[in-house]
C-alpha cells in the first residue's frame, strides 16, 4: 500500500502552490518551468513528496506561508482602530467564560447576519459586546468583574 508521500496532492495543496505563485509574482511560463524542474508539467500530477520539495524551494526563494493559527476561523487578526478595543474586550470576556471566537461569531450572525464578529461595524460590535457582558453577568453570579458598564459602551 502506498504511503502518504506517494499519493497525489489535494486541492488545498494545489491552492497553496497557486498562492505562492501569485505572492512571488511568477508568470505562467516561470511556474511551468519550475514544475518541469521537479519532473511534472502540472500540479495535478504532483505527489506529496514532490510537493514538499517544491514548497521548500518556494520558501527558499521568498515565499512565506501563513501559519495555521493565523487562518483559524474567528480569530481577529487586525482590526480598525475604532474596533480594536472592543474586540480586545470581547476576547477577554470569551476567555473568562472559556468560550471561543466562534461563540461571538454566532452572536454576530444571529443579531446582524454578519458571519464574523471582526467584520461588524462599530455599532454592531458594541451590541455584541453588550450581549457578551450580559452573558458573563448571568454566568458569573451577576458580577461585572470586567469593569465595563454596558451603558458606557
Amino acid at each position: 500500500m502506498a504511503g502518504i508521500k506517494d499519493r497525489k496532492i489535494g486541492n488545498r495543496e494545489k491552492a497553496l502552490l497557486h498562492v505562492a505563485k501569485a505572492k512571488l509574482g511568477m508568470d505562467e511560463d516561470t511556474y511551468r518551468a519550475m514544475l518541469a524542474g521537479f519532473g511534472v508539467s502540472s500540479s495535478v500530477e504532483l505527489i506529496h513528496a514532490r510537493f514538499d520539495e517544491i514548497m521548500q524551494h518556494l520558501e527558499a526563494v521568498g515565499f512565506v506561508p501563513v501559519k495555521a493559527s493565523a487562518r483559524k476561523p474567528g480569530t481577529p487578526v487586525s482590526a480598525a482602530e475604532d474596533r480594536a478595543p472592543m474586540l480586545a474586550k470581547c476576547g477577554q470576556i470569551l476567555a473568562e467564560l472559556g468560550l471561543s471566537w466562534a461563540y461571538a461569531d454566532g452572536i454576530a450572525k444571529q443579531m446582524f447576519g454578519v458571519r464574523r464578529v471582526r467584520w461588524c461595524r462599530p455599532e454592531q460590535l458594541r451590541a455584541v459586546l453588550v450581549a457578551l457582558i450580559k452573558h458573563k453577568a448571568r454566568n458569573m453570579g451577576g458580577t461585572n468583574k470586567g469593569g465595563m458598564d454596558e451603558r458606557r459602551i
